[in-house]
């Protein structure tokens, strides 16, 4: 076994060699979410990576809110990759806001981004523009 590239690479008994990438739990992961308030709409903004190490931040930019907002915007500009469970966030935070009755809209998206929510039919569920 060596490292390389920040995983571990393992020959199996067949001469295969596949690559394991390894993140420590005190790894630092380049994110911020944060959110902001006005006219019955909470905005959240999404920048750097939105994955598993969101969890957290993202749920805390919605469900600390003293209020229930009309509409919710996912703002995700500054949003340089999004992974399964960023989707799944996203559908927690749809259940949040009232599920089928909610308004929940995803704005700014990068073309990569973009193309991981259509993979996914999320414009079935939420407004994407």
């Amino acid at each position: 076994m060596s490292c390389q590239n920040g995983g571990v690479r393992d020959a199996n008994s067949q001469g295969a060699t596949t690559l394991k990438v390894i993140f420590p739990d005190n790894v630092d992961v380049p994110m911020a979410i944060h959110s902001t308030v006005s006219n019955n709409c909470l905005k959240i903004v999404i920048e750097g990576q939105f994955d598993l190490h969101s969890h957290k931040e993202f749920l805390a930019s919605y469900s600390d809110v003293d209020f229930n907002p009309q509409t919710y915007v996912v703002d995700m500009r500054g949003a340089n990759y999004l992974d399964s469970s960023a989707l799944g966030m996203l559908l927690l935070l749809r259940d949040h806001a009232g599920g089928d009755d909610s308004k929940v809209e995803i704005v700014n998206c990068n073309p990569d981004v973009r193309k991981i929510l259509s993979i996914a039919s999320f414009e079935q569920l939420f407004q994407i523009h």
